[in-house]
């Protein structure tokens, strides 16, 4: 009987090895085989010597967006349902917990992070879930999970990673509304892995929206399977991708490099306008020419917040159309600490560089930094060839960039502009913030702060 035992576990632990790419061939012989391989899934991550990691650094609040269109077959339906539950189950001795969506036509919700926390057996959420039928409106589907699911109503908690794990089987019938419900995401800090199902994504046009939808790097956030048999090949694939997750730059810097193409872009919490700011940041570089330390323009291109530095020791703020420009030590080889502030009331600004404050000066009384752009580092929005209202990019480093939609007080400001404050912004914070980067950008790991 011991000699059985030993044989099985053998027996599973060497198909385990097998790739889960090639194992979904299997589920094509038969119903049988279907039914083995579930189990046999969901037994590899409970063998002895199998790989298992518990922590995922933070909480995280998943919610699978499902398509339940017309076009998905009822066996397929219910192989979906499958992939939700494996996955939930390979977190389940993680901080996660679960939500599910589904869309077609219509959206609607299944269960809530609320409804998951309560049920005693998690799958039968799952189980009963019946399929809508009608069409496929992604993105309306999208916003309303942005909008509404990770909210504290719904059973959200404040400080955990979100993420959204679409899955559809083909083109959406709502394209128009792509950009403004993926932004919107971006904007609340939700990661998006993309699944496309089928033969429509060996479409160009299908295969181009699975990729609008996914977060970056696309390599990590995008998976197209053939159908939805292959789909549970990936579901050890989608666990690691997610255990990779790295929210923001805590401990960590932006490498710049000499190609002059770097460029990073950071989505922010929302804000209404800016009438007062904070903005912190710590650099480095030995260039010898103007550049873009960091911007935020609005989608017609016009600047609505920007830092510059010159080569001559300027460092020009711009807010809203106006400007003002100090005389401070330059950067050097040296990481140094910059902080700036500005309020509309008075139109008081003033620089802090590593604990000490510059003059004060005014500018741009009554104006106001408007909604709705996006913020960059190293180079602006849409900048070409170096002019004197768009520098260069920036070569060197980059990092703490922190920005606030207020003017810290003194003894704050003294805190935050020597570096190591613990003290992170309620507009972008460094320790968070989703980012997009382009070009010769690296990040390096500095762990600068004790």
């Amino acid at each position: 009987m011991s000699g059985s035992n030993v044989f099985l576990v053998f027996h599973y632990q060497h198909w385990c090895d097998i790739p889960r790419t090639n194992s979904a061939i299997l589920l094509q012989i038969g119903r049988m085989k279907y039914i083995v391989l579930l189990f046999l899934l969901v037994i590899c991550d409970h063998l002895p010597g199998s790989s298992s990691q518990d922590d995922l650094g933070i909480p995280a609040d998943i919610v699978f967006l499902i398509d339940g269109s017309g076009s998905i077959g009822p066996s397929d339906f219910s192989i979906m349902k499958q992939f939700i539950i494996i996955i939930m189950e390979k977190l389940s001795n993680t901080d996660a917990q679960f939500s599910v969506v589904q869309y077609s036509t219509s959206v609607q919700p299944e269960f809530s992070f609320i409804d998951y926390r309560k049920a005693q057996k998690k799958e039968t959420l799952v189980d009963r879930i019946p399929q809508l039928m009608g069409g496929t409106r992604t993105f309306s589907a999208i916003k309303f999970v942005t909008e509404n699911m990770f909210e504290k109503a719904t059973g959200g908690r404040e400080k955990t990673m979100r993420i959204l794990i679409t899955i559809t089987d083909g083109l959406s019938n709502d394209r128009a509304e792509a950009e403004a419900a993926i932004l919107a995401a971006k904007y609340k800090r939700i990661w998006i892995f993309a699944i496309g199902v089928g033969d429509a994504f060996g479409n160009r046009n299908a295969l181009t929206e699975l990729h609008t939808i996914g977060s970056h790097p696309s390599d990590d956030y995008v998976f197209a399977v053939n159908d939805f048999n292959a789909l549970l090949g990936i579901q050890n694939q989608l666990k690691d991708r997610i255990f990779a997750i790295e929210e923001g730059f805590a401990g960590k810097s932006l490498v710049f490099g000499e190609e002059e193409t770097g460029q990073v872009k950071l989505f922010s919490l929302p804000f209404f306008r800016l009438t007062a700011l904070t903005l912190c940041m710590s650099l480095a570089t030995e260039l010898q020419r103007a550049s873009t330390l960091f911007s935020y323009s609005l989608s017609d291109g016009n600047r609505e917040l920007a830092l510059l530095w010159d080569a001559d020791g300027y460092f020009t703020m711009y807010i809203a159309g106006h400007n003002q420009t100090f005389h401070l030590p330059g950067p050097d080889a040296l990481m140094r600490r910059v902080c700036l502030t500005w309020e509309s009331a008075t139109g008081a600004s003033r620089f802090w560089m590593d604990g000490k404050r510059s003059l004060g000066k005014t500018f741009g009384q009554g104006a106001s930094v408007q909604p709705g752009g996006l913020f960059f580092l190293g180079k602006e929005q849409g900048a070409g060839l170096e002019d004197s209202e768009h520098p260069l990019s920036f070569i060197g480093e980059i990092a703490d960039v922190n920005l606030w939609e207020h003017v810290l007080l003194p003894q704050q400001m003294r805190k935050v502009s020597q570096g190591c404050s613990g003290l992170t912004g309620n507009i972008l914070d460094w320790s968070t913030v989703i980012y997009e980067k382009e070009g010769a950008v690296k990040v390096d790991i500095t762990d600068d702060c004790p």
